[in-house]
């Protein structure tokens, strides 16, 4: 189920009908439909859920973030609000290589990557130096080594809060 989930992580779900489903909920198989009780979509999946198995929360869709910068939390089932939520923190979303163009279209995305670039470079540099003992003990508490490691990798916590990341990278540069 995890391995399923994380394959669509960058994909945008398209929903395929309830008939598709032949009319069941995705997750336990009960009945859904018109005399059975509503259906409820997952905006993560794409797929039909009964009540009991999609209790309406809300959370921020990876792919959306990656495609369309778009941060609206949408409904999604209990199955993908356990995976999204033990994700979030996760640098798993690499920009680059799912969406390499978002770079210019967001400013601020933009500006993270060139410090996260320098930041990169500096690294080596001020690592090996024996005179930056304050600059060693900044680097190694960073806790998001992804930062200046994977310099196009990001959670889904820091993409939504990337005005604290843009200035946590500017107090550190």
């Amino acid at each position: 189920h995890f391995q399923t989930m994380t394959g669509i992580l960058t994909t945008i779900a398209t929903q395929k009908g309830l008939d598709s489903q032949s009319f069941r909920c995705a997750a336990c198989k009960a009945p859904v439909g018109i005399i059975f009780g509503m259906a409820r979509t997952c905006y993560y999946t794409g797929q039909y859920y009964c009540n009991e198995c999609h209790l309406q929360e809300l959370r921020i869709i990876p792919a959306r973030v990656l495609f369309n910068w778009d941060f609206k939390r949408y409904h999604v089932c209990v199955g993908s609000c356990e995976f999204l939520d033990s994700v979030e923190y996760s640098p798993g979303l690499d920009v680059n290589e799912v969406n390499g163009s978002l770079y210019s279209f967001i400013p601020e995305l933009e500006q993270c990557r060139i410090y996260r670039t320098q930041l990169y470079h500096l690294k080596s540099y001020l690592l090996t130096c024996t005179y930056t003992e304050t600059t060693k003990k900044v680097f190694r508490k960073l806790s998001d080594v992804h930062l200046y490691e994977h310099i196009h990798r990001y959670s889904l916590r820091v993409c939504s809060s990337h005005w604290s990341l843009l200035l946590r990278l500017v107090s550190i540069l």
